[in-house]
């Protein structure tokens, strides 16, 4: 059994690693992109089986040849960009990003960073491709196939009477319907998991049998390949973040990718293969590994160091750069491992040298994790950087149980708060409140869950399906059953329902849908009025129990991740801009404007107040506060910090004057029945 070189198939490794490359730096018309990793796990299938198979017909396979040769092609190009990124990230980073980019680099050396990233973000959520490992997911998918393959081949084989054939195909169906159902109940794992993604792998292996039927017809086969770049292009060009993927929808590109290989055997299939076989594109294809590795390093730092998206000159560099880094990487180190006569010939000597680097680095990794991220790096030269970051990030303990009681703890809660992250946000303000007010509050909310009943949240497409709706009927089944709480205090980032995520700034542009429940707003209804309905069904709700509302009016988003702007702005200031960074108060008006509108009309109902805390976010210029006092008032993008929260809180002075006159004349009535009673 012979293996001959397809230089087709070098070629649409070029497409694949083309398509990653132009859709990671915002090329036009590469929306769909990412799809290049689907036609690698294919390609890969194919050439491994093919050599695997190889080496089982002429007595020549062992685990050990096997994973010699994944250790040749991995190991070679991969450490120095871990090492790279090391470098570059200790220079760059704050403690805290840092601190993740140890668990990184260990989770890479791993081969599990796939479930690291699965586990800490989305792949297209926006946080996302501030992860300079973060393109390794596919790496670890690969390797985990490769633990179970060649084992799956060998028992096919010595127990299953080599019928590949049959039993490629039923795992890979296996592993398709895992997908199908994957991508709809839990769309992160279904991305992530090599499980989700072994069929599109074992294509490429049932192709490396090469016992498919095949048509004698040059005509025919020209048609399949040119179908197969149709579905290709098709999928780079039409195919964007928002569509759930993988699942069916991967079908196009590892379906186009496997008639390509499966029709391109043959010299007389003329068409595509010639087009593919252009030097050129051959070229990038055999870079292709080397330039995946290293195009992303250069994206990640780049959007690190930027808070908006690139321009043409900025585009062209880093795919240049990353085109002359990868040519260098393949020649003078890919090579050099692969070659008849390579580098560390001896198999132990090669297992030895991988095995300790791996060892080096994971545990450089690991140490980066336990140290913080070693603040120590800035502590020399801006004293007070990384104490400000970890301040602002962190997240104080404040209050006790389940649900969590806040305040002063000698009194049953009066009030609540109900509402999603932004609410929570808000906890230290109301516990410095209730405090000084002898006042306990408890507290009834959810992240991305608004106080909204009778409505679910589709966030995006990776929306994970919590029950929103439930979740709401149980506060509101909590509050019915807790007689001493007496108001209600309503907060929320109102704008996301009304407008969106920020996608002005850097935020997931996915949709963002609200879903009525209750059959009263129709059909195909806009979020605000969705928003309306449900806010004004849910404070009426509340008023006919005897509670109080307060609705509390959102801060102003940022749209930039505060502690890494502050971060960069403390070394380089030359590199940001705050003006430009910070809103304007005409900004928030112009975003807030349909749910405060919403609010006021619902604050001119009795016993139904309004507060209004982002009065105190605008310095005299109308621009938003980021920082006073030498403390960060937001912890990332949108969500105030400890101190953030402590600013806003004399917004709610009056509110807490009143609760606490209400419950004091609710304790005076108590006693006198009380004496009345005891007369």
């Amino acid at each position: 059994m012979k293996l001959s070189y397809r230089s087709d198939i070098d070629g649409l490794r070029g497409i694949a690693v083309l398509s990653v490359l132009f859709f990671h730096t915002d090329v036009s018309g590469f929306s769909g992109g990412f799809v290049g990793v689907d036609i690698f796990f294919v390609i890969s299938g194919f050439l491994i089986t093919s050599i695997i198979l190889k080496d089982i017909h002429e007595n020549k396979f062992t685990i050990s040849r096997f994973y010699e040769r994944r250790i040749r092609r991995i190991f070679p190009a991969l450490f120095p960009v871990i090492i790279f990124t090391i470098i570059v990230g200790s220079y760059l980073f704050d403690a805290i990003t840092f601190k993740e980019l140890g668990q990184s680099v260990a989770a890479t050396t791993l081969f599990s960073s796939n479930i690291l990233f699965w586990h800490t973000s989305g792949y297209f959520a926006g946080d996302s491709s501030l992860k300079p490992l973060l393109h390794t997911w596919s790496l670890a998918v690969e390797e985990q196939f490769y633990i179970f393959f060649p084992l799956a081949i060998i028992f096919i084989k010595a127990h299953l009477k080599s019928r590949y054939l049959f039993w490629l195909i039923i795992l890979s169906l296996v592993s398709f319907a895992v997908s199908i159902y994957a991508v709809t109940c839990h769309p992160g794992a279904a991305f992530y998991f090599m499980p989700t993604r072994a069929w599109e792998l074992l294509l490429g292996s049932i192709l490396a049998l090469d016992i498919l039927p095949k048509s004698n017809s040059i005509w025919q086969r020209n048609i399949l390949s040119a179908i197969g770049l149709g579905l290709i292009l098709y999928s780079i060009t039409f195919y964007s973040e928002n569509i759930n993927f993988p699942g069916y929808t991967a079908l196009p590109p590892v379906i186009g990718s496997s008639l390509i290989i499966y029709c391109g055997n043959d010299e007389k299939n003329f068409s595509v293969k010639k087009i593919l076989s252009i030097k050129p594109l051959v070229f990038i294809g055999l870079i292709s590994y080397s330039l995946y590795l290293w195009h992303w390093t250069f994206v990640s730092f780049s959007k690190y160091l930027l808070f908006r998206s690139f321009n043409i000159y900025e585009k062209t560099f880093i795919i240049i750069a990353s085109l002359v880094i990868a040519t260098l990487s393949w020649k003078y180190i890919e090579k050099p491992f692969r070659a008849q006569t390579p580098l560390i010939k001896e198999q132990h000597k090669l297992f030895i040298t991988a095995g300790s680097l791996l060892f080096i680095i994971s545990c450089s990794g690991l140490l980066i994790y336990h140290f913080n991220g070693i603040g120590i790096r800035n502590d020399l030269f801006y004293p007070q950087l990384n104490v400000t970051i970890q301040k602002a990030q962190a997240r104080e303990e404040i209050g006790h149980g389940t649900p969590l009681t806040f305040g002063y703890n000698k009194t049953k809660p009066s009030f609540a708060l109900c509402g999603d992250s932004h609410a929570w946000a808000l906890l230290p303000a109301l516990d410095q409140q209730a405090k000084s007010s002898n006042l306990s509050g408890v507290m009834l909310s959810n992240s991305t869950t608004p106080f909204l009943l009778g409505v679910n949240i589709i966030q995006n497409k990776n929306d994970d399906s919590f029950d929103e709706a439930f979740f709401n009927s149980k506060t509101l089944q909590y509050i019915k059953t807790h007689s001493s709480i007496r108001t209600i205090i309503l907060a929320g980032r109102w704008a996301i329902y009304t407008k969106g995520y920020y996608t002005c700034k850097s935020e997931d542009p996915c949709n963002f849908k609200l879903v009525d429940i209750t059959g009263q707003c129709g059909e195909n209804k806009k979020n605000a009025f969705i928003l309306e309905s449900a806010l004004k069904r849910t404070v009426n709700t509340l008023l006919s129990l005897g509670c109080k509302v307060i609705l509390v009016c959102d801060v102003p988003e940022i749209g930039y991740d505060v502690p890494r702007v502050y971060s960069i702005y403390a070394r380089w200031p030359a590199i940001v801009n705050l003006d430009k960074i910070r809103p304007t108060i005409k900004e928030y008006h112009e975003r807030q404007k349909e749910a405060q509108a919403i609010m006021e009309k619902l604050a001119k109902l009795p016993e139904v107040t309004i507060i209004y805390p982002q009065a105190r976010m605008f310095d005299q210029n109308g621009k938003g506060k980021i920082i006073e006092q030498g403390n960060l008032l937001y912890n990332d993008y949108d969500h105030l910090s400890a101190a953030g929260a402590r600013f806003v809180a004399p917004a709610f002075n009056k509110a807490f004057e009143e609760m606490a006159a209400e419950q004091k004349n609710i304790s005076m009535d108590s006693n006198n029945k009380k004496l009345t009673l005891t007369n």
